[in-house]
């Protein structure tokens, strides 16, 4: 069987006026990723990003940990839109209108005593809203629209001969939690709970034959946790 590897991208610049941008711990993750691949011997043929700053960081990254093989060169990397975030920003500001401006946001957070848990509340009600199908016209990119571009970006690299043995797939923590979801027939209730596990550069391992995608691993993170510092491992 071919293998595709969903990876989350590295740690992004969460609380800045460019969120899109991997942290220099972001950085970090993807380096170990790649000379944590290039130590166990496992192969990598083609690469395949969306289209985000932090999914083209990683892959970056990731390449200069795996040792910059000639055809893992970025010239050879195969952008696809469909592997993109859904606009965070869009759904949180559609759910919590006062917040449209991020800084009033980052005050109102700064104000809390766990703000943490503040934004994760909020998110789960903006995400909710956005998922019920009830505001679809608030939207840019409905949540069916999004599960169905997921889908078709996932099935395109599999019968487009797009591909081949081992692809590794730079990505967001949407995008995988969706493909996790319809191969584990999770209901969308259930989603919430595959998204904030998503770790930053875990990696969720799919098998491919004939057509068929099977899901063999999820959400892994040897590469960090074989360091023993958890200050690697990150959500957000």
């Amino acid at each position: 069987m071919d293998a595709i590897y969903l990876v989350r991208h590295g740690q992004a610049s969460f609380g800045s006026a460019n969120y899109d941008q991997l942290s220099e711990l972001g950085v970090r993750q993807s380096l170990l990723l790649g000379q944590w691949m290039r130590q166990s011997q496992q192969s990598v043929e083609t690469l395949v990003l969306g289209g985000m700053q932090r999914h083209h960081q990683s892959a970056e990254a990731f390449v200069e940990g795996f040792g910059s093989p000639e055809h893992l060169h970025p010239q050879h990397w195969l952008v696809e839109p469909g592997f993109n975030e859904f606009d965070h920003e869009q759904i949180l500001h559609r759910s919590r209108p006062e917040f449209a401006d991020s800084l009033q946001l980052m005050q109102f957070l700064a104000s809390q005593d766990q703000p943490r848990s503040v934004f994760e509340r909020m998110f789960s009600d903006a995400l909710a809203r956005w998922m019920n199908g009830e505001n679809d016209v608030d939207y840019v990119e409905s949540w069916s629209a999004f599960q169905t571009r997921v889908s078709c970006s996932l099935k395109a690299l599999t019968t487009e001969k797009l591909i081949t043995q081992n692809t590794i797939v730079f990505t967001s923590g949407g995008p995988i939690s969706v493909a996790c979801q319809q191969l584990l027939a999770v209901p969308d209730t259930h989603l919430m709970q595959l998204m904030v596990g998503m770790v930053n550069s875990g990696v969720s391992k799919l098998l491919h034959s004939d057509g068929q995608i099977n899901l063999a691993s999820m959400n892994t993170i040897a590469h960090l946790e074989l360091h023993n510092d958890q200050s690697l491992i990150t959500y957000r």
